[in-house]
C-alpha cells in the first residue's frame, strides 16, 4: 500500500508540474484569451498518451486497473494530474458567460471528440 501511494504521488506530482509547465508555453506562444487552447491540447496529449499506456501495458480495456505499479504511476498519477477537467468546467463555465452557448458547446464537443479520439487510436496502436 505505501509503496502505491508514493508511486501515485510521484506520478501525479510530475503531471500536474508538467501540465503547469505547458499550459504557461502553450499561452504565451498562442495567447487565446477567448478560446482556452491550452487546456483542450494537454487534455488531448494527455488522452493520447493514457491509450499508449493502456496499449502498451494491456491488451484490452479493463476496469481494475490499479493493482498495476506502472499503470498506477503513469496512467492514474501522471496523466489522472496533467488532464483537468476542472479546469475544463470553469472554462466551460467562462465561454459560457462571455461567448455565448455556442462557443461553450463548441469547446466541450471538441474537448470530447479529441480526447476519446486520440485516446482509441493511440490504444489500438500500440496495442
Amino acid at each position: 500500500m505505501i509503496l502505491e501511494l508514493v508511486l501515485l504521488a510521484i506520478g501525479g506530482a510530475l503531471g500536474a508540474v508538467a501540465r503547469f509547465h505547458l499550459t504557461r508555453k502553450i499561452a504565451a506562444r498562442y495567447p487565446t484569451p477567448r478560446f482556452p487552447l491550452a487546456t483542450l491540447l494537454i487534455n488531448a496529449a494527455g488522452s493520447a498518451a493514457l491509450g499508449l499506456i493502456m496499449g502498451l501495458r494491456f491488451s484490452q480495456v479493463f476496469w481494475d486497473l490499479h493493482h498495476d505499479p506502472v499503470f498506477l504511476m503513469l496512467g492514474v498519477g501522471f496523466c489522472g494530474a496533467f488532464t483537468t477537467f476542472s479546469t475544463f468546467n470553469i472554462e466551460t463555465m467562462a465561454l459560457l458567460r462571455d461567448g455565448g452557448p455556442w462557443r461553450a458547446l463548441g469547446y466541450i464537443a471538441a474537448t470530447l471528440i479529441a480526447c476519446v479520439a486520440l485516446f482509441a487510436l493511440c490504444f489500438w496502436a500500440s496495442t
